[in-house]
């Protein structure tokens, strides 16, 4: 009887080990296939690159982006064919009665361009929505439209009160669109006077299309 109830334990943590080892190894393959052999869901995927920079006098070897860096990388980069800073943040509305906390990203105009992502609805940013004294104004992500609209293509030129702030719907992003595992119920521009930008806030991060032949 010993020798029955040992054997029937060995077995069991066998079978416990082989389900742990085929759990591990789906995980890893997962996460392999998504990172390295799923190619992204953009055009010419190989041109896209992200950026980082290295401050060797204070020994920082991954360095954030910051708006000067944006300006600097757009109007003089000879590598870069171009380039667009993102940042996720969340943002309250109070629209539909209680307050709600939703997932967001704020981007610079070219993100989506940079991308090839077309909106689904409406438009997408231009350049006069990055000033600071431009018409604040948004974009839904298809879920959130699909949940809180339900999916009325009337939508755009509404407002939605976001952070306290009443929002001109502009566009809603495709179905499919995704970018860095992130939620994009709400989309904003990064908004910035060109003329007050310094070294400084390195609190963004940034990505770029390279230029053909680099």
């Amino acid at each position: 009887p010993v020798l029955r109830v040992r054997v029937r334990v060995e077995q069991d943590a066998a079978i416990v080990a082989l389900a742990l080892g085929i759990g591990a190894n789906t995980a890893i393959f997962s996460v392999i296939n998504s990172v390295l052999l799923k190619a992204l869901p953009f055009p010419e995927t190989n041109l896209l690159v992200g950026v980082w920079q290295t401050a060797p006098g204070v020994n920082i070897k991954d360095l954030s982006a910051s708006l000067a860096d944006y300006v600097t990388y757009q109007e003089e980069s000879k590598t870069f064919d171009d380039v667009a800073l993102w940042k996720g943040r969340s943002m309250t509305v109070t629209e539909f009665g209680d307050a709600e906390r939703v997932d967001g990203i704020s981007v610079t105009f070219r993100l989506l361009p940079l991308l090839g992502i077309n909106p689904a609805l409406g438009r997408g940013f231009v350049e006069k929505d990055s000033e600071t004294n431009s018409p604040d104004v948004i974009m839904l992500g298809h879920g959130y439209w699909q949940r809180r609209y339900g999916g009325d293509p009337n939508v755009i030129g509404r407002r939605i009160l976001a952070d306290g702030t009443a929002r001109e719907i502009i566009g809603v992003l495709p179905k499919d669109f995704w970018f860095m595992d992130m939620t994009h119920d709400l989309v904003v521009p990064i908004r910035f006077d060109r003329g007050s930008v310094r070294l400084a806030g390195y609190n963004f991060q940034a990505v770029a299309r390279l230029r053909p032949g680099v």
